[in-house]
């Protein structure tokens, strides 16, 4: 495997957000709770060797004007209860090692 060069690398954090990770989230995945303290790990790793690390995160307008094909087929999207831009769900899943993004993009 070839050297990582930090200044080159990136990590990527897709979607690690409280609508997935948090008790009581309607759309709350087991998996993305599990590799919580996996991913703490890595990224306090990586940050140690100057990697940057980049967040997504899935967000909606509150009207609904830039929902997806998802809302099909999850409830809590079509219902408006998921991803919504400044709610609590939408932000980063809130570990000790993560960073908040400095710049947010939407569609």
């Amino acid at each position: 495997m070839p050297n990582i060069e930090p200044s080159r690398t990136a990590v990527l954090v897709v979607d690690m957000q409280n609508d997935y990770v948090t008790a009581g989230a309607k759309l709350r995945l087991t998996q993305a709770v599990r590799n919580v303290p996996k991913l703490a790990s890595t990224l306090k790793i990586r940050r140690g060797r100057a990697n940057r690390v980049i967040h997504t995160e899935q967000v909606d307008r509150r009207d609904g004007s830039d929902v997806d094909l998802f809302d099909d087929l999850y409830l809590p999207i079509e219902d408006g209860s998921s991803f919504i831009d400044n709610a609590l769900g939408a932000d980063a899943y809130p570990d000790p090692t993560l960073v908040p993004c400095a710049v947010r993009a939407s569609a």
